[in-house]
């Protein structure tokens, strides 16, 4: 079974924190966004421990979801990141986006969706960035 895990930048500090999606408000002028992580408290006087969900607001646009996969380093891949992969006889940096029913890499800006949907099933693609915070990857390309 694919673990359902979702990243996003924190509001506060702009650090990216992995764990459960959470969409809170009335409607969408008062939508606030966030990532919910479990956290783990120990009580040194009784041992006793518990589990909790922190909710961490982040900013909605860099919300991706973990695909399932990972990269030839062992590394997640999200929605949004920027891999590199081998098309025919060179590399070519692209964007992990979702569409068509299935995670795969956009060229153009994750704008393309004529690209072959299996295309993340390949294990010599690497993550090396992100839309986010590295979007001179996919410029020129």
């Amino acid at each position: 079974m694919r673990e359902i895990l979702f990243r996003g930048k924190r509001k506060d500090n702009g650090k990216w924190v992995e764990g459960y999606y959470a969409r809170k408000g009335v409607d969408k002028d008062t939508f606030k966004h966030f990532i919910c992580v479990m956290t783990f408290n120990v009580n040194g006087n009784t041992y006793s421990s518990m589990f909790y969900l922190t909710d961490i607001e982040v900013i909605p646009e860099t919300v991706g979801q973990y695909t399932g996969m990972t990269d030839k380093n062992g590394t997640k891949i999200f929605e949004g990141d920027v891999v590199m992969k081998r098309t025919y006889h060179k590399k070519k940096p692209c964007e992990v986006v979702f569409g068509v029913g299935c995670f795969h890499c956009g060229w153009g800006g994750g704008s393309s969706t004529k690209d072959h949907p299996y295309l993340l099933n390949d294990k010599q693609i690497e993550v090396i960035g992100n839309i986010h915070d590295n979007p001179e990857l996919l410029k020129n390309n």
